[in-house]
């Protein structure tokens, strides 16, 4: 196993002649992370995506398709050759050996010096047995992967913020588990998918995928070995500030959606403090901070960033909600007059507000929608205002404050041409400016920009 320095001429310089292994590529972060790769560290060797068969697709073909989407735009207009640098390779993360073929094992043993750890179950709402499967259980999987490759330089896990919702602030360092796992083996084979249990074992986390990520932490702390590791902990990923495209969004996340209805006139009332910091991060910054974080990992050491705003460079929920409806306006992109929310902390207030602004006006449209021969439509979207508000209320109505001294200080070590290359400090990032570009991305991304 080879030593780790941070002592390289650049962020690209370090990438040179090496070859690199990625899990979860098909996902908004690791489609950013590949393309950003190809196009910045254009001396990379091989880049080894992790997939499975699916919907009748092979591998091959599935990276075939991704490298069709949007994202690699510019990559294809200035070097479409660097595409055939990527390497599919079959497999699956709850695979025993994770499914590799002997073949496939033996490429990434011998020619993998990083590894970019981000396939996850993300699924707020998702049983407490596959998110175990996947975020512990495949994180265990890829670190065993990882001791034994020849030429490791660096094991990049990218975790989440939100590891450590019991403390109020979350410094760069592993928190004891909420549970041990064999303790989390023994409820599983007591209790199964019994939600109400679930939720009483999860010990002040907010749901199952914040608390099997906080599980893979500490595993990696404790089995870690002579692999360098770097734990990445984003906050909210939000749309990409410029790079692979200004405001690139492919996926409707929570704070996303709400930010959308909202804009649209369909959702009204939001369970929400509106003084309370939302603690986003643009993801180009999460991608170039995965990147340069890997540079200056340390045998045998595992470090650990918060890739935040909250601490560095606050926006309130009330100040995002204003900035993107104040861009929203200006392009009518609204479907129902008067565009805008409430927001509350008192549940109370909000049920009655929904059902005064949401239920009663949902069914009084498609009671005129009947009428007219159409298809329901509101009732359905207030059925999702609810749902959004069960899976979104834990993050809006509490406040942490991220501590991100280590990735501030990644960052100003930069050098000027790698600053201007690998832009990742949180504090940057003006949020003026910024939420026109986040509420164009989900314009054209999403809706396709069609008003």
């Amino acid at each position: 196993m080879s030593s780790t320095t941070s002592e390289c001429t650049s962020v690209a310089g370090f990438f040179e002649g090496k070859s690199v292994f990625i899990t979860g590529v098909t996902g908004f972060l690791g489609k950013a992370l590949l393309e950003k790769l190809l196009y910045s560290c254009n001396g990379i060797d091989k880049i080894y995506v992790l997939l499975r068969p699916k919907k009748g697709l092979s591998p091959t073909e599935r990276v075939q398709n991704i490298c069709n989407s949007l994202v690699f735009q510019r990559l294809k207009s200035n070097r479409p050759e660097d595409l055939n640098k990527v390497i599919p390779v079959t497999g699956d993360l709850s695979a025993p050996g994770l499914g590799l073929s002997a073949k496939d094992e033996e490429a990434l043993l011998n020619n993998v010096s990083v590894v970019f750890h981000s396939a996850a179950t993300v699924k707020l709402n998702g049983p407490l047995r596959v998110a175990v499967a996947i975020n512990l259980e495949g994180t265990i999987k890829v670190l065993a992967l990882c001791k034994r490759m020849q030429k490791i330089r660096a094991f990049v896990y990218v975790s989440t913020a939100y590891t450590n919702t019991n403390q109020e602030v979350v410094e760069e360092r592993v928190y004891p588990p909420p549970a041990n796992i064999d303790a989390v083996y023994k409820f599983l084979k007591e209790h199964g998918d019994d939600e109400e249990a679930t939720k009483r074992f999860l010990n002040g986390r907010p749901n199952a995928y914040c608390f099997s990520k906080s599980l893979a932490e500490a595993y990696l702390v404790e089995h870690h070995g002579d692999v360098p590791i770097v734990i990445l902990r984003p906050s909210i990923v939000v749309p990409a500030r410029s790079e692979p495209l200004a405001g690139w969004v492919d996926a409707w996340q929570g704070n996303t959606m709400a930010l959308a209805h909202v804009a649209r006139g369909f959702l009204r009332v939001l369970l929400c403090d509106a003084k309370l910091v939302a603690d986003l991060i643009p993801l180009d910054y999460v991608i170039n901070m995965a990147i340069v974080s890997s540079v200056h990992s340390k045998q045998g050491e595992v470090l650990v960033y918060n890739c935040c705003t909250s601490e560095v460079n606050p926006i309130t929920w009330r100040t995002m909600f204003e900035l993107f409806l104040k861009a929203s306006k200006a392009d009518n992109f609204h479907k129902l007059p008067f565009p805008g929310a409430v927001m509350t902390r008192s549940r109370v207030k909000f049920a009655v507000g929904s059902f005064c602004l949401h239920t009663v006006p949902a069914y009084a449209l498609d009671a005129w929608r009947t009428v007219k021969r159409k298809r329901n439509k509101y009732i359905r979207l207030s059925k999702q205002m609810y749902i959004l508000r069960d899976f979104s209320a834990f993050f809006t109505t509490h406040r942490w404050v991220m501590r991100s001294g280590g990735a501030c200080a990644l960052a100003e070590a930069l050098s000027d041409t790698d600053a201007r290359l690998f832009p990742c400090h949180p504090a940057h990032v003006h949020w003026p400016s910024y939420m026109p570009v986040y509420y164009r991305g989900v314009n054209e991304f999403l809706f396709g920009g069609k008003n």
